[in-house]
């Protein structure tokens, strides 16, 4: 198993997602959310900003002979 970040937008009646990395550990997802937070204007440790959210979801990647 990894571990997505996904980075999620309400802006102007629109809802938009974007991956914004894949990690081996809970953790090192978490500490990029906690950087992604910081970079749009969020506050008090991982707090993001008014319409914007993060999470870090769990995966199974693709098998290599189905790509």
């Amino acid at each position: 198993m990894k571990w997505l970040l996904v980075f999620i937008t309400y802006w102007d009646g629109q809802i938009m997602t974007i991956g914004d990395g894949v990690f081996p550990k809970l953790i090192d997802c978490l500490e990029a959310r906690h950087e992604l937070s910081e970079e749009v204007g969020g506050r008090n440790g991982g707090r993001f900003p008014v319409n914007m959210q993060a999470i870090c979801m769990r995966i199974e990647p693709p098998k290599k002979d189905s790509i």
